[in-house]
């Protein structure tokens, strides 16, 4: 596990505040169990945070590891954990199979801006609608604001899409700029 400055963060409502941190393990009122693996920032809206878990009851038979998020604003306690959370392998078909990338944990990508390379954490769903992947990536830098190797959060399709560029924004040669690969696949 990194070190970032998003590896806990508090849920705060008018009844309570709750800690959540990454490598904590939380057990809900129904006794399930749960851990938190990464605590990330939303891409392109770096105050919205998520919390990523992964069910780690004894009585749990998946067999893969599967990771889920939410906002820590729809978060009140870990019960909220407990939320319906569907296996994300019956809603698969919800998901393009044809789409350009195809995104594995370990993987290492090259943002076409900032040239930043990211290191891919894990693949999470939504609890109430598995057919919303996320990638959970590590960007490999230091940063002033997010601190050491940020954990970040984009949805599938965004982080596998396109950059399209606005009306106006001219490449060097005072043309249109071309809608480029948002991250690049390293070897």
């Amino acid at each position: 596990m990194s070190e970032s400055t998003a590896d806990s963060v508090q849920s705060t409502t008018q009844e309570q505040v709750m800690n959540f941190e990454a490598g904590q393990k939380y057990t809900t009122v129904e006794g399930n169990e749960y851990a938190v693996d990464f605590i990330a920032r939303e891409s392109g809206n770096t105050t919205d945070l998520f919390v990523v878990y992964k069910r780690t009851s004894p009585d749990h038979d998946d067999t893969e590891e599967k990771y889920y998020l939410k906002k820590t604003t729809d978060l009140k306690s870990a019960d909220d954990f407990d939320e319906k959370a569907t296996d994300p392998s019956t809603s698969e078909e919800s998901i393009a199979e044809d789409e350009e990338l195809s995104v594995s944990v370990g993987q290492t990508y090259k943002h076409f801006k900032t040239k930043d390379l990211y290191i891919i954490k894990a693949i999470a769903y939504d609890p109430k609608n598995p057919g919303n992947k996320f990638v959970i990536y590590e960007g490999q830098y230091d940063s002033e604001d997010f601190g050491h190797n940020p954990i970040w959060v984009r949805e599938y399709g965004d982080f596998t899409g396109m950059k399209v560029f606005g009306i106006g924004e001219l490449d060097g040669n005072g043309q249109q700029k071309a809608p480029v690969k948002r991250f690049e696949l390293l070897d």
